[in-house]
């Protein structure tokens, strides 16, 4: 394997076209969202079939933890990879292989056998590995987008990233259900491992392109010691094409360390080591008050939809509504409104400044969880399916495609500053440290959740939810101050 390289194309390589780049990462973030939404919503029901509890339930979200600790290995992929297949490619072919076995694996571990302990631990164990598959691959698919993606795509770049992403999610959770009620559980699971290899077909016909080993250079330019860096001090042959010298001096402006800052020290001892590495990876992010303001941002952002969305296909179940049901709730109005959500958050984060737009996108999903709080109260006796659509369905499936539009947006919004927030020739790293503090924080909540939920109750627990996530909303104002004082229009 070779050592990384700037981010910088060489002669020797373009950029594909971006619509190319938008198909490639729509097919790999859409890959890695089945696991996900299998996990997060098709798993909680089919336990809650087998008369399981809130509480271990709950405990299911430990299955995800790579997702929590993936940026753990992420600089070694930003650093090492095969030249002759590509910086990204390197790492994405191989843990795509590994998703479809996993996920063929599956096929032969009935849920119906989950009460024999040893197919529970082998059913949580690829599970498991196909979480470690599926958050290394995002950690290289975040990396391309970095680099492929000029600073105007971007929005548009997430939009397509979290239409992906949810179409995953739908597919892999609500898509699953609706199927498992149609067909048997072997053959939901090979079309689900079909899927992924449909979506490995743009990353086989990819052609990276070859970035320069300049590391050291890079940094230098990147901390204003080059020439020719103009008023942003970055030389124009670092920018990615289309990207603006105001977009660049943010970056610049957040005093990315240089190399020889954090050169190694004299000792050699294990935790020396490792302390020294993430101080050279990560030590940026505490480099400001607006970066330190941002990881704040980072802890609570998705803390009230991750405490409140694993407890949701629970109570469905529970008052009454089928596999199919609660999968065409997901599938039919969950996949049209995430799209809309992506869409009108691309259009929002085009109009207002990011601050007022996650601000805006956080209030509103706090708003929706507590509408499911509304749901419970309403609730009365057991849904049947032979009494037709009721006006209460229509108030669950309203809800649920509210929920559904919502994240969307809060999603593209944070993503978009994710990448503002990462240096060129960290990419794929310094979005993997973001995204992980989100998904530490949200496996934690979910963890939470059953104990919260069989304490409270449905209504209490949504209620209490709603509230969590309107208080929660200080940090985000606390960091557009301080992103408006460092960075005046």
């Amino acid at each position: 394997m070779q050592e990384f390289s700037s981010d910088a194309p060489s002669k020797s390589g373009a950029r594909p076209p971006t619509r190319f780049t938008y198909l490639l990462l729509l097919a790999l973030y859409l890959a890695q969202g089945l696991p996900v939404g299998f996990v997060t919503q098709a798993l909680p029901v089919i336990l809650r079939e087998q008369n399981a509890s809130l509480v271990l339930i709950g405990w299911s979200g430990v299955l995800l933890m790579p997702w929590g600790l993936k940026f753990l290995w992420a600089p070694l992929q930003d650093r090492y990879y095969w030249p002759r297949i590509g910086l990204g490619r390197s790492w994405i072919l191989p843990m795509q292989m590994i998703s479809l076995v996993c996920m063929a694996g599956l096929a032969w571990l009935e849920p119906s056998l989950l009460r024999d302990p040893q197919v529970a631990v082998l059913f949580a164990t690829l599970l498991m590995l196909l979480a470690f598959a599926g958050a290394t691959q995002d950690v290289s698919t975040d990396g391309v987008a970095v680099r492929l993606l000029a600073a105007g795509e971007r929005s548009m770049g997430n939009a397509i990233q979290v239409t992906g992403s949810r179409m995953g999610l739908i597919l892999g959770g609500g898509g699953a259900l609706l199927l498992l009620d149609m067909a048997p559980w072997r053959t939901v699971m090979l079309g689900m491992a079909a899927l992924i290899l449909l979506t490995t077909v743009p990353v086989w016909l990819l052609k990276e392109p070859a970035w320069r080993r300049a590391r050291k250079e890079a940094g230098s330019a990147l901390s204003g010691t080059a020439s020719g860096g103009g008023s942003s001090g970055l030389p124009d042959r670092f920018l990615l094409q289309g990207e603006t010298i105001e977009q660049a001096a943010m970056q610049a402006s957040l005093q990315e360390p240089d190399d020889d800052a954090v050169a190694s020290p004299p000792e050699q001892g294990l935790f020396t080591r490792i302390r020294h590495f993430l101080r050279s990876e990560f030590g940026y992010f505490l480099s400001s008050s607006e970066l330190r303001a941002w990881i704040g941002v980072l802890l609570v952002y998705k803390l009230c939809d991750a405490f409140t969305s694993g407890m949701v296909k629970p109570m469905l179940v529970d008052m009454g509504y089928s596999k199919s049901q609660i999968g065409t709730m997901v599938v039919m109005l969950g996949s049209g409104a995430s799209l809309l959500g992506a869409l009108a958050g691309h259009a929002v984060l085009r109009r207002v400044s990011r601050a007022k737009a996650l601000i805006g996108f956080n209030a509103l999903q706090a708003l929706t969880t507590g509408c499911y709080a509304l749901i419970a109260m309403l609730f009365a006796g057991t849904v049947s399916a032979s009494d037709g659509i009721t006006a209460f369905d229509m108030l669950v499936y309203g809800i649920n495609a509210l929920e559904h539009f919502t994240a969307g947006m809060a999603l593209v919004g944070v993503l978009t500053t994710v990448m503002d927030y990462c240096r060129h020739r960290n990419g794929g790293s310094d979005f993997t440290l973001q995204v992980s503090i989100m998904s530490t924080v949200s496996g934690v909540a979910h963890w939470l959740s059953g104990y919260a939920a069989e304490a409270l109750g449905y209504q209490g627990y949504f209620s209490v939810g709603m509230v969590l996530g309107l208080l929660l909303l200080w940090p985000l104002v606390r960091w557009g101050r301080l992103q408006r004082q460092a960075h005046p229009a």
